[in-house]
């Protein structure tokens, strides 16, 4: 079983609506030790390496560290002696993966999960657009679930007969509310959690059409709490 998600109202799920435009970059002749301190100044873990405005590769903090004297990884590279002075050529990750500016958040995040890597950056022929990370995916989730608004509802269903969508969104209609964003989560146990954001009409009278045997409320917070 799937999560379902349904929201209305926001931004469509593209990665060009949650990207960073304003990218930082490293050439591939710079040190590591002065990328590792660029990086730590602007509180960045990684950069797209750029050459002749060309991307070429991706260099992380992660791969800078490792370069660092006396770490295990520096030793038993070919250029360990190098340590920091080697340019970061000698440690981006190249080719680089990438995105699309028209690739949907979805694919993006599953992409970053499979290759467990903490940001991509989004190419549009050719010409680096800007950047996305976890932290981007974070805030497009806050967005799309709306938490910044309406009442939040939190319900436990339980296994049967799917009820879907459409139920909650009749029961709010009936209350002269509105459904901003629904997110229903398989769990493990069997049956569902459901998220429900509603705004306007009556919201006490949505959750008390909705409680019933088979689904219990696990909390209501309204925009205020």
């Amino acid at each position: 079983m799937a999560a379902t998600t349904v929201s209305a109202g926001i931004q469509p799920m593209l990665v060009r609506y949650f990207m960073s435009s304003s990218v930082f970059t490293v050439g591939p002749d710079l040190t590591c030790e002065e990328a590792l301190r660029q990086l730590r100044q602007r509180a960045f873990r990684r950069a797209p390496v750029v050459e002749n405005s060309r991307l070429v590769g991706v260099v992380t903090e992660r791969d800078l560290i490792r370069r660092l004297p006396g770490t295990p990884a520096q030793a038993s590279t070919r250029f360990g002696e190098e340590g920091l002075d080697s340019p970061v050529s000698r440690v981006m990750t190249r080719p680089p993966i990438t995105v699309r500016s028209t690739d949907s958040l979805e694919t993006t995040a599953l992409l970053m999960r499979r290759k467990k890597i903490g940001g991509v950056p989004v190419v549009d022929h050719d010409c680096l657009m800007g950047i996305i990370t976890e932290s981007d995916v974070f805030r497009a989730l806050c967005v799309i679930l709306a938490f910044d608004e309406g009442c939040r509802v939190l319900i436990e269903e339980d296994a049967g007969p799917e009820r879907g969508v459409t139920d909650y969104v009749q029961r709010a209609s009936q209350n002269a509310c509105r459904v901003r964003s629904l997110l229903r989560h398989p769990r493990p146990e069997g049956g569902w959690m459901v998220y429900v954001n509603v705004v306007g009409g009556s919201i006490d009278g949505f959750v008390d059409d909705v409680c019933g045997p088979a689904r219990r409320i696990i909390s209501v917070e309204h925009e205020e709490d």
